[in-house]
């Protein structure tokens, strides 16, 4: 997350880029027409 933050300083992003939490997923849940499934991603 340090990486992170100092990205978004250094480039001048304001502080609402940096994200509270990141969510990491083994598997990206799909639908049927290859784009990712938003509603089961967020469960």
């Amino acid at each position: 997350m340090e990486k992170l933050r100092d990205f978004i300083k250094q480039n001048g992003y304001p502080e609402l880029y940096m994200p509270r939490t990141i969510l990491y997923k083994d598997k990206i849940p799909m639908s049927a027409t290859g784009k990712i499934d938003q509603q089961q991603a967020a469960a």
